[in-house]
């Protein structure tokens, strides 16, 4: 998979504003990849903006951490495809 740069935000988005806030904040689309992340994301996980988008943000996880992130995100999917709010 070949890095992309990151997505191009119109200058008066709330997604704009959003990524200038100094807490970490990831954008990712239906297939819960990453589209973009703001630069304390990418500082967090020690990767550039552009190399993160494209990227499973479960994958960056320690991997003692990666399956039960995937577990919980397998029961958020189920719970939303079902109509329901996750418990």
């Amino acid at each position: 998979m070949s890095a992309q740069p990151p997505i191009a935000i119109d200058p008066g988005s709330r997604l704009r504003g959003l990524l200038a806030l100094p807490i970490p904040v990831t954008v990712q689309g239906v297939d819960l990849r990453l589209v973009d992340a703001n630069e304390a994301y990418a500082a967090l996980v020690g990767r550039t903006r552009a190399a993160l988008v494209g990227r499973d943000p479960v994958d960056l996880l320690p991997p003692e951490e990666r399956e039960g992130a995937r577990a919980l995100r397998r029961e958020l999917v189920a719970a939303a495809a079902r109509g329901e709010a996750p418990t």
